[in-house]
């Protein structure tokens, strides 16, 4: 689940990771629940550690993100997203990253995706298919087919050729 959903791994978060010796700290989230409230939960000492923020967004306007993140709302996640600029900007994050996992729902959002959010400060992106693995995947009607995904890959070989990010 979710980092901040989670409050097991928010009690890991809360606890003095530093001791550990740790290199770094690197979070998974859908940024539904990273605002400064839950940021302010974790451990003074373990801020130093955090290193790469990767939040999964799957699409690039209301409508569909709302349908493909399911009880997740836009508008909290665009608020959520200038907070987290705002930690890259102050350097307590290095790297902010995003994924995306490619469905029948937001194939079409591929080409735009990083314009939309290489502004709040993205380094990275990575690009998925959704599989049978994926909760949402109950039947074919949210997977693409093996056969229909070259197509997909070469659009996003031209992105890797327009933009300076990382896509991967």
């Amino acid at each position: 689940g979710d980092s901040f959903t989670s409050k097991h791994y928010l009690n890991i978060l809360k606890t003095d990771l530093s001791k550990y010796k740790l290199k770094f700290i690197n979070i998974m989230t859908n940024a539904q629940n990273f605002n400064e409230n839950t940021f302010n939960k974790i451990h003074p000492n373990n801020i130093p550690l955090l290193n790469k923020i990767s939040i999964s967004i799957d699409a690039i306007n209301k409508e569909t993100y709302e349908k493909v993140r399911r009880n997740a709302k836009y508008d909290i996640l665009l608020n959520n997203l200038k907070f987290c600029h705002k930690l890259l900007l102050d350097g307590t994050i290095k790297k902010l990253h995003s994924t995306f996992t490619i469905s029948k729902e937001n194939v079409n959002e591929i080409l735009e995706f990083p314009d939309k959010y290489i502004p709040y400060g993205f380094t990275s992106f990575e690009f998925n298919f959704a599989d049978f693995w994926d909760f949402r995947c109950k039947d074919d009607s949210y997977v693409i087919p093996l056969n229909k995904r070259s197509d997909i890959i070469e659009t996003i070989n031209q992105l890797k050729l327009r933009t300076d990010v990382d896509i991967h």
